[in-house]
């Protein structure tokens, strides 16, 4: 498995993450909704670039 599909696995994962903090609705803690979004923009940024190098 490549590192791409290795990104797109762990996005998926923090996704899923996400998801599951902003269902529990106004016990939401706005940091960790931060810490995750900033993670899974990192990821995409990075699984991006991976597939640019990767399709050239």
């Amino acid at each position: 498995m490549n590192k791409a599909n290795i990104l797109a696995q762990e996005i998926e994962k923090l996704r899923r993450q996400l998801e599951d903090v902003l269902s529990r609705g106004s016990r939401v803690d706005s940091q960790e909704v931060a810490n995750l979004s900033r993670q899974i923009d990192a990821m995409v940024v990075e699984y991006t670039r991976l597939q640019r190098k990767y399709s050239k």
